[in-house]
């Protein structure tokens, strides 16, 4: 405060600066030593999570912007601006009461064992981006001296195992660790999720307060399914295992199993794939390519894409495939097939580029 009352007392009697040089010379050196000294400080404090370091390193760059006002302050007056010597002081009063502030904040916060929201938000993007994770409830993150530890809820598929629940628990706890190097611990609830299943949390309904969740959603949009059992979230990654339970109870409740043979299901595809073929079949490939833009022609692509999807997936359910399984390691034959140096840009049969005499759908087939 006496840079505060030094400054006005310099507006109300002014006095002209005298070393102006000397005044200018030691400004530079002390800016330039003061900034280097709070960029370590506060880089190291950061590092270690030590609020204590990182409010050092910015008392030390609150004295370099000092040095630097008095650098412009010196400056004015060399041109006869007498006032901006006294002005400069006031300033750098405001800066230094503006530093405090944001180092009281910080000091505080840590107090309270409060973080940055910029790692809650973190956090949750790297269990979002976890495999097997469908959505993301609550996630706590508490400092602990200079480290922090976590306690995150993860959605995963209902229909998992307890094992496979454990696995994908144990991969967003990693995932956490390695992304955020103050994080020396984090517990990962793994949390079940069925559409059209019991409300597994009716014994805490009156003890927890539901939160949205935050949700995997890779098209950046959603659809209108709640599960009934987490209240105020949404999701959107619905996995094929449960697509093919949701069928398959489907199916039981009718007692359509007797029909759905091997031999019918196959038939019923290909009608399916015919019917989805008859949208198609006299349009130019600009309307084709144009058709999702009309809204009842795009409801019925939708509505046939999904019956193809739905007796795909029950062929596969009942001769007992597993699709993502099948689908990968027919992509790894297909990559081995047409090699991206030799088709990239052609339309032609494998055979025709020189890979392996073995079968399989390529480019134009």
């Amino acid at each position: 405060m006496k840079v505060c009352f030094e400054a006005i007392d310099r507006l109300v009697h002014p006095r002209r600066p005298t070393d102006l040089l000397a005044v200018a010379a030691a400004a530079l050196v002390g800016f330039a030593g003061n900034e280097i000294v709070a960029a370590y400080r506060i880089r190291a404090g950061r590092a270690i999570g030590s609020a204590a370091l990182v409010a050092d390193g910015l008392h030390a760059r609150a004295d370099g912007i000092t040095s630097l006002a008095v650098l412009l302050g010196a400056g004015g007056a060399a041109i006869g601006w007498y006032w901006a010597d006294p002005v400069v002081g006031l300033a750098i009063t405001v800066a230094i009461l503006g530093i405090l502030r944001q180092v009281a904040r910080d000091i505080y916060r840590r107090l309270m064992d409060a973080v940055d929201p910029a790692m809650i938000d973190q956090a949750e993007q790297v269990l979002l981006a976890a495999p097997g994770v469908l959505g993301v409830g609550h996630v706590r993150l508490r400092w602990t001296g200079h480290r922090m530890r976590a306690d995150c809820e993860v959605l995963v598929d209902g229909g998992a195992s307890a094992i496979q629940a454990h696995q994908v628990a144990v991969d967003a706890e990693h995932a956490l660790l390695h992304a955020m190097p103050a994080l020396i611990a984090a517990v990962v609830h793994a949390d079940p999720v069925r559409p059209g299943g019991p409300d597994l949390h009716a014994d805490l309904a009156s003890h927890r307060r539901a939160g949205p969740a935050r949700v995997a959603d890779p098209r950046g949009r959603g659809t209108d399914w709640r599960p009934p059992d987490r209240p105020g979230c949404y999701i959107w990654a619905v996995t094929i295992t449960d697509l093919q339970r949701r069928l398959r109870e489907f199916v039981a409740e009718r007692d359509w199993q007797q029909f759905q043979t091997p031999k019918n299901l196959v038939m019923a595809l290909t009608g399916e794939v015919g019917e989805l073929n008859e949208i198609f079949q006299w349009l130019t490939p600009e309307q084709a390519a144009a058709v999702m833009s009309e809204p009842a022609q795009a409801t019925n692509v939708a509505d046939e894409i999904a019956d193809v999807l739905a007796y795909l997936l029950r062929l596969a359910d009942v001769l007992e495939v597993d699709v993502a399984a099948a689908l990968a390691a027919k992509m790894e034959k297909n990559a081995i097939k047409y090699p991206v140096e030799a088709a990239r840009g052609i339309a032609a049969r494998y055979t025709d580029l020189g890979g392996p005499a073995s079968g399989g759908p390529g480019p134009g087939r």
